[in-house]
């Protein structure tokens, strides 16, 4: 199934996000379908690091050179970094070239410009300009995870252009890709001290899995959830749109058949 990107239809493009990596049977497989989404969006590269301990621990989730990861976690970098430290604290987006920007024009010379100076040398010597870091909260509810995306040999102008097409869909697909791998690849996914419960669900897919769990009607389960009928009924239309399902009971099924729910969570 492609992924259909437009932004007047953003539920059914967050779908299809979940829908496309819950299809993928093994880690590596996880990992290049993420590859694949981004690179129909113009970008080359990304990396998925969790940031709920010190460091990044991307693991094998990322597709940038690993001389830049290994740079980037190493602690003569990873304890000073200003794109980590936002990603602790904060869910909003930034550019790569935001920060620096800011520490170009700072009237200090701190540690940490410092490093952020020989941090960005690195990455323009390999071909990355600019980068765009998306931090969302973690569904297991252990901190931060972060979404980071460059283009190879792109200039910071353009590549912020790009950015700007796919802003929004961007951050669904940083939210499924946490999603998705906390539920079907624990194991490779999270840091051992994590665990693999949700807690949190996406509105839609806590519609599927509450009328999977309790076997009630779409108004009795928009009820329990304090949403309206008609919104139930636009989550449902949208969900089997997604997941090429004709109907409710069938968009049920493959949603846990993916691992996409639960029906006993």
């Amino acid at each position: 199934m492609n992924i259909e990107y437009k932004t007047g239809n953003n539920s059914i493009c967050k779908i299809n996000f979940f829908w496309e990596l819950a299809r993928a049977k093994y880690f590596h497989e996880f990992s290049q379908r993420i590859k694949s989404i981004i690179n129909r969006m113009g970008f080359t590269d990304y990396a998925f690091p969790r940031l709920n301990t010190t460091g990044t621990h991307t693991g094998t989730l990322h597709t940038i050179d690993q001389e830049i990861i290994g740079t980037f976690e190493s602690k003569e970098f990873s304890d000073y970094s200003i794109i980590l430290r936002h990603g602790h604290v904060a869910t909003t987006p930034v550019f790569s070239s935001t920060i620096q920007h800011y520490t170009n024009n700072s009237p200090f010379e701190t540690e940490i410009f410092k490093r952020s100076h020989e941090l960005s040398r690195i990455c323009k010597c390999y071909g990355f300009y600019d980068a765009y870091n998306i931090p969302v909260k973690a569904f297991n509810g252990n901190g931060n995870v972060m979404l980071i995306l460059c283009t190879y040999k792109m200039e910071s102008p353009d590549f912020r252009r790009q950015v700007g097409k796919y802003e929004r869909d961007l951050n669904q697909l940083a939210q499924a890709i946490d999603y998705v791998g906390t539920r079907k690849f624990p194991e490779s996914f999270l840091n051992s001290k994590e665990n693999s419960h949700i807690t949190v669900t996406p509105k839609p897919l806590q519609l599927l899995t509450t009328l999977a769990k309790d076997n009630i009607t779409l108004k009795t389960a928009a009820s329990e959830l304090g949403i309206s009928l008609d919104t139930a009924n636009k989550h449902i239309a949208n969900i089997k749109h997604a997941l090429g399902a004709n109907t409710q009971a069938a968009a049920v099924y493959r949603a846990i058949k993916e691992g996409l729910i639960e029906p006993d969570v």
